[in-house]
């Protein structure tokens, strides 16, 4: 159980690196295909552009999207799929705004250098957040680390006690409720601390 717990966190906490990442890019990428667009280039031929002029992981990530244009599946079906791949709203706010222009028409170019402004905006608000909730994610992390500090201080210098928690159904009952309130205290304080931008 443990090693499933360890390796889905390991798995989640990689995810999430990825998407990082991957947004840390997002506005040049649209940059470069506002800029391809500009210069007389189509959708595909300014996602190949990107592909060609940026680095891992959005080059994989929009090499994927021409791949599946390729094999005859449309443009703006592989925008959406790129969205599901790597669900956050700044993907899914492109394959939007790629799919509607397509429909109503319009500088497209324009379009997703003000959908680049708009993530560069995000992305700084989100920082101001950040560095705003600190000490309170500081709070979190010392007071999620406080009980196993103080149970590893008891085993460590309380024999008897230990011994009472740990080869006890009392004790066993005491660490199943300390290790709920526990998993309950850091969900509740991380719901507090997320702010949506």
């Amino acid at each position: 159980a443990v090693a499933g717990f360890a390796y889905a966190g390991f798995v989640q906490i990689r995810l999430k690196a990825r998407v990082e990442a991957f947004l840390n890019q997002f506005e040049n990428v649209l940059r470069l295909m506002a800029s391809g667009l500009r210069s007389g280039l189509g959708l595909q031929q300014s996602l190949t552009m990107v592909v060609d002029e940026s680095k891992e992981p959005a080059r994989h990530e929009f090499a994927r999207v021409i791949g599946q244009a390729n094999i005859g599946i449309g443009i703006h079906d592989a925008l959406d799929d790129l969205a599901e791949r790597v669900k956050t709203n700044e993907t899914l706010m492109m394959a939007r705004v790629i799919r509607i222009n397509s429909q109503t028409g319009g500088d497209l170019a324009r379009v997703l250098e003000q959908l680049a402004n708009t993530i560069k905006e995000r992305r700084r608000m989100r920082g101001k957040i950040k560095s705003l909730t600190a000490e309170g994610r500081a709070g979190a992390a010392i007071l999620a680390a406080l009980p196993i500090f103080l149970g590893g201080f008891i085993l460590l210098t309380q024999p008897q006690m230990a011994q009472g928690l740990l080869h006890t159904p009392a004790g066993h009952i005491v660490f199943i409720i300390v290790a709920i309130q526990e998993a309950l205290g850091i969900y509740f304080l991380n719901r507090i601390l997320k702010v949506n931008v």
